[in-house]
C-alpha cells in the first residue's frame, strides 16, 4: 500500500491536549541544506547512548502525528528532525554545501546531537525529546523534518516559540 504522506500534525507537550481535538490538514513542505550526514537511530537528541545530557536552554518535548489524506494514521513512518543548539549553532558538519563554517559548533562540551530519528506506532504518533532550538541567522528558532514512507519523502520545518 503506498499512501502519499499529506499531513502532519505536530503539538508542543505544553499546548497538548488531544490529537482528535485538531481538524486534519495538509503541512507544508520545506527544504533545508543542514541535515546530517547520518542521523542518529534516537528520538533523544539531548545525548549519545550511554551519554549523561549535558545540555543549555530548556528542555522540549515535541509528540506529532502522522496521517495520509483521508486522516488515517500511518504507521511504520521515519520521521528524522534536525535542528541548531540553543547557541544557534549545528553540533556537526552538515551533509550538504551551503553552510559557512560560523554555522557549526562541533567542540561544545554539551551532549546534544542535533539530530534524532522516531518511528511512527501504530497510531501513527511519534514523539522526540530536545531542546528548544537558538536562533540561527534570521530565521525564527525552528527545527526541520523529513517523513520517509515506502521510499517517498517529505520534507517539513516545526516552528517554535
Amino acid at each position: 500500500m503506498n499512501r502519499k504522506i499529506l499531513f502532519l500534525s505536530l503539538f508542543l507537550l505544553s499546548s497538548y491536549s488531544s490529537f482528535a481535538d485538531h481538524k486534519c490538514r495538509p503541512h507544508k513542505p520545506f527544504y533545508s541544506n543542514f541535515e546530517p550526514e547520518k542521523f542518529p537511530k534516537s528520538n533523544n537528541l539531548l545525548r549519545s547512548a550511554g551519554e549523561f545530557p549535558l545540555t543549555c536552554g530548556e528542555k522540549l518535548i515535541i509528540r506529532g502525528k502522522v496521517v495520509d489524506a483521508n486522516c488515517i494514521p500511518l504507521s511504520e513512518v521515519k520521521v528524522n528532525i534536525w535542528q541548531v543548539a540553543c547557541d544557534g549553532k549545528y553540533p556537526y558538519k552538515p551533509l550538504k554545501n551551503g553552510y559557512k563554517e560560523s554555522d557549526i559548533n562541533m567542540n561544545s562540551s554539551a551532549t546534544f546531537t542535533g539530530a534524532g530519528t522516531a518511528i511512527t506506532d501504530n497510531k501513527g504518533e511519534f514523539y522526540f525529546v530536545t531542546t528548544y532550538p537558538g536562533k540561527f541567522r534570521n530565521l525564527k528558532p525552528h527545527i526541520d523534518a523529513r517523513l520517509t514512507y515506502n521510499n517517498v519523502y517529505f520534507d517539513t520545518r516545526i516552528y517554535v516559540s
